[in-house]
């Protein structure tokens, strides 16, 4: 029996949370910049990127993700993407380590932006507090987020997830390989039992 393991995709449909329109301002933003996110499942969920719209190129950029201190506002680094060089504009993804989020209804996140040189990102007016600024540069991400302001920037940027929560683990399945062949000899035994002739069968006389 030969074990090969077959992945169990993550992901059979992606959903994602965030703004998914490309805003009409441009911005590069200073130090950290961590935008409000909400996803609305009440079972695990597992995020495997973040996305985010770069209107011009020239820079380096990495993301990340943060969870919520309870009271709207960005706490702890959960998981986070290595550098990307913004290389053309457009819609880009960057990898994170598939992350299972334990929902059990809808719960506040935050994706955070960092960059250098001229790493742009698209954004629009939301809410108020939809954006908050720590005074960490690229390429160093907070560990805890230290928030020193808050701003209605809503930028060009989402969480990519599937639902409910996978962890793409390989599963071994088992396959039989080679030929079976089964071969029966037969080989007699002749066993002799002896067999006494009768002397009379009949007695006469005269």
């Amino acid at each position: 029996v030969t074990r090969t393991p077959t992945e169990t995709p993550v992901c059979t449909t992606t959903l994602h949370a965030g703004y998914d329109n490309i805003g009409g301002s441009q911005t590069i933003p200073s130090y950290t910049a961590a935008y409000r996110i909400v996803f609305g499942e009440s079972s695990p969920i597992t995020v495997t990127s973040l996305t985010a719209y770069i209107p011009a190129v020239g820079g380096l950029a990495q993301v990340a993700l943060y969870d919520d201190t309870g009271s709207d506002g960005p706490s702890t680094l959960i998981a986070q993407s290595a550098p990307y060089t913004l290389a053309s504009p457009g819609w880009q993804t960057f990898d994170i380590p598939d992350t299972v989020l334990p929902l059990s209804g809808p719960t506040t996140y935050w994706i955070a932006w960092q960059g250098s040189g001229l790493a742009y990102i698209s954004y629009t007016s939301g809410a108020a507090g939809s954006r908050r600024t720590s005074f960490d540069s690229y390429p160093n991400f907070p560990s805890a987020f230290v928030e020193s302001l808050s701003s209605t920037d809503l930028a060009s940027f989402y969480a990519n997830y599937c639902s409910p929560g996978g962890s793409g683990t390989p599963t071994p399945t088992s396959t039989a390989s080679g030929t079976f062949t089964s071969t029966t000899t037969f080989t007699p035994t002749v066993t002799r039992t002896p067999t006494e002739t009768p002397v009379c069968t009949t007695t006469l006389h005269a």
